[in-house]
């Protein structure tokens, strides 16, 4: 199929949807805002076939909507993070037509989920590789296990980030890091992607994780939701006017409102 005149999402779901295996499922604690979102497929250590695509771009559809959700937790299941795409299914997509379709889809999912009006985390552990690096990069902080790998390892197999990454990883670690890490296929440890600013928060034990995640329920879900939109706002291509502007807009929909009361009275501004 001649995806550059023909693609459409819809399309490109139906296509995907026929390379079954593995899942990506949410679950949402709706009285913390908290959503959980696992990426499973044990046998291949969850990578991704074009099912599991598909299922990732509607669990992104449903957080769009989600209006008292405050986070989303991303991981994968049985210890590992992602190995990125299921080499089974990447083979059977190998034509530059086929590839064109998988990165405008996966592409779109992922740009909207760096969008998405609350706060995501990476949860780290194991292994997490090619386009999985790229998924992590995705999310708004990222958390590693100790023994965890990050690896940009695109161009063992021949290719280059395929899921719309690139940008993100110049973004993490600068142009120059950023050739060096793609053109030697890189693999960092937990240890080392904490002093590269892949990730900000390190942890052995999944307890310490959890503790961690405590820290984003403390305030309000209507400020950590302004805070988001205002960050989002700040990498958009605007004067410093436009900045102000769609900075204020976010403030006056916060700022006198009950959870802002709330918070006088009980003088939470001071230790």
């Amino acid at each position: 199929m001649d995806w550059k005149s023909s693609y459409s999402p819809e399309k490109a779901r139906e296509y995907l949807s026929q390379f079954k295996g593995g899942k990506v499922i949410m679950e949402k604690d709706e009285k913390l805002g908290i959503a959980k979102v696992l990426i499973a497929h044990e046998e291949k250590k969850n990578a991704f076939t074009g099912k599991m695509m598909v299922d990732l771009e509607q669990v992104v559809s449903e957080l769009e909507k989600w209006e008292t959700g405050r986070l989303a937790i991303v991981e994968g299941a049985h210890g590992n993070f992602c190995s990125g795409g299921d080499l089974s299914f990447v083979a059977q997509i190998s034509t530059p037509e086929d590839g064109y379709c998988m990165n405008t889809f996966m592409g779109g999912t992922l740009r909207r989920l760096r969008r998405l009006p609350i706060v995501t985390i990476a949860n780290g552990q194991g292994v997490c590789l090619g386009g999985a690096a790229e998924l992590f990069l995705s999310c708004d902080v990222r958390a590693v296990q100790h023994g965890a790998k990050i690896g940009f390892v695109q161009a063992r197999l021949g290719v280059a980030p395929g899921w719309s990454g690139a940008s993100r990883i110049v973004e993490t670690l600068g142009r120059s890091k950023a050739i060096e890490v793609l053109a030697t296929s890189a693999i960092f440890s937990a240890e080392e992607a904490i002093e590269n600013g892949l990730a900000s928060f390190l942890y052995k034990e999944t307890e310490e994780f959890e503790k961690y995640i405590t820290k984003y329920t403390k305030n309000s879900v209507s400020a950590m939701r302004a805070c988001k939109q205002m960050i989002e706002n700040a990498g958009q291509v605007f004067t410093a006017e436009e900045k102000h502007k769609a900075e204020r807009d976010i403030f006056i929909q916060v700022w006198g409102g009950p959870d802002n009361h709330e918070a006088l009275k009980k003088n939470l501004k001071h230790i």
